[in-house]
C-alpha cells in the first residue's frame, strides 16, 4: 500500500495523518525518506515533522551507525 499526500494548504490535517501512517507502517524514517514515501515536498514534511515534535507525537533520534547524518523519527 502506498499512501501519498497533497501539498494544498487546506490539506494539512490529511498530510499529518499521511506522515504518521508512513512512520507507523515503516518504522523510523528520515525527513527525506518521508518525502519520497509520501510524495510531499521536503519543506512540507519538515513543517509537519516540526509540528508533530512540538506536540510530543514524534521524537528525533540520532543515527545508529557511524557516518550517518540524518535524524530518524518515530
Amino acid at each position: 500500500m502506498r499512501t501519498s499526500g497533497t501539498n494544498l494548504e487546506h490539506a494539512k490535517a490529511h498530510n499529518r495523518r499521511v506522515i504518521i501512517e508512513a512512520i507507523r507502517l515503516n518504522g523510523e524514517l528520515t525527513r527525506a525518506e518521508l518525502a519520497r514515501l509520501t510524495a510531499l515536498t521536503p519543506q512540507t514534511v519538515s513543517n509537519i515533522v516540526g509540528d508533530l515534535q512540538q506536540a510530543g507525537i514524534l521524537s528525533a533520534h540520532l543515527p545508529r551507525r557511524d557516518g550517518a547524518r540524518s535524524r530518524r523519527f518515530r
